[in-house]
């Protein structure tokens, strides 16, 4: 009889959670219908919250831009014939082995290149990858379709991630703009202020004068370079960026802008010093639109190149390398005689097929497991050295 009780009780209280966990979906399906209620298509989620990773206002302010993990599949990728390892692959940058060097009878030398994104990219689950893309919705659709239903709360007890609560780093990519009646080129180079822009999907590098007004335009692409080992040694790097109009002549510069995941309008004169900055590379004054155009880093440029640790020059996450993007005559501190304008996509673009990637080759001496008088065996799956 006692036994009766007690499986009678728990059958009571199974049947008690199960009308629980009904009551529970079919009201997060109330909730959810309601929060999308009357939105435009484009205002809707790109994909649930819980797969939203990270987010941020536009400048503006009244945008929001999220990063989400979709169902795309990333396999193994190859690079200029070179297989990707996928050990080395991160969260914004692949890794291809060029070659393997015996240095000593303990040691061989991996020559690597790598890619690397100016926004995260990847997303692993279990032992594959996801692309990240990113989307933008208005800042009250995006409020509306991310507050907590019931469910979600119910969730959260138990640890589940119902969506993501920081911000994300390493995404500053863009320009800041100044336009202005100067008397002079040179009094709008060196305005303190700009109007920052890091939300859309392409960046200006600029230097213009339409007979009255001066526009000028620096770019900002940050990336996180922290993945190259403090004890690699770099031996070239190359700066892509997928050109949709190019004129004039521009050039890569070390930048200080405050944050690398941001733009602010103090940044205008953060894009390397104002006038005649170090230049990182030879400048490029031929392009190819609607293509990829490269800019090979010289000996300077592959200086910036933050490793693992290395405090960087734009914020406080370390290993981000800070580059930027000048027109010629920007740079020189000369009067524009003709429009100068250099537009590429950022890495607001949809996918990773034309966003600005920095590929650096670098090489690491690894030691080589050997054993000497021994053998080895394998004895469920531990390792045994006789």
């Amino acid at each position: 009889m006692f036994k009766l009780k007690i499986i009678n009780k728990i059958l009571a209280v199974t049947a008690c959670l199960s009308l629980i966990a009904i009551f529970l979906v079919a009201f997060d399906f109330y909730q959810k219908f309601e929060q999308t209620k009357a939105l435009a298509s484009d205002e809707l989620l790109k994909a649930d919250k819980a797969n939203i990773i990270d987010y941020k206002a536009s400048a503006s302010g009244d945008i929001v831009i999220y990063h989400y993990v979709s169902s795309q599949e990333v396999p193994p990728a190859s690079f200029d014939g070179l297989a990707e390892d996928m050990a080395m692959r991160s969260g914004n940058s692949q890794a291809f082995l060029k070659s393997v060097t015996p240095i000593s009878e303990t040691q061989v030398k991996k020559e690597y290149v790598a890619k690397f994104y100016s926004s995260p990219a990847f997303q692993k689950s279990g032992d594959r990858w996801y692309q990240i893309e990113v989307a933008t919705t208005t800042k009250q659709a995006f409020l509306r379709q991310t507050a907590l239903t019931l469910l979600d709360r119910a969730k959260e007890l138990f640890g589940k991630k119902v969506l993501a609560d920081t911000f994300y780093s390493g995404a500053g990519d863009g320009y800041v703009n100044y336009s202005y009646d100067c008397t002079s080129a040179a009094e709008c180079y060196d305005n303190t202020y700009g109007t920052p822009d890091y939300g859309n999907i392409s960046a200006d590098a600029r230097s213009e004068f339409n007979g009255t007004t001066y526009n000028i335009s620096r770019a900002f692409l940050p990336f996180d370079t922290s993945a190259i080992a403090s004890s690699a040694v770099i031996s070239a790097a190359t700066l892509n960026i997928w050109v949709q109009t190019g004129s004039g002549s521009i050039n890569i510069v070390q930048t200080t802008q405050a944050n690398s995941s941001s733009l602010a309008a103090g940044d205008y004169m953060t894009c390397g010093v104002v006038s005649n900055p170090t230049v990182g590379a030879t400048a490029l004054s031929s392009f190819s639109a609607s293509a990829y155009n490269a800019i090979a880093l010289n000996s300077t440029g592959l200086s910036w190149i933050a490793k693992s640790g290395v405090v960087s020059t734009c914020g406080t996450v370390a290993g981000v390398t800070c580059l930027g993007i000048r027109q010629g005559t920007d740079i020189a501190h000369t009067d524009p005689v003709f429009t100068a304008v250099v537009s590429f996509f950022t890495s607001e673009a949809l996918g990773t097929t034309s966003d600005p990637y920095l590929t650096v080759t670098y090489s690491l001496v690894s030691d080589i497991l050997k054993i000497d008088g021994g053998t080895v065996k394998i004895d469920g799956g531990t390792i045994k050295v006789d």
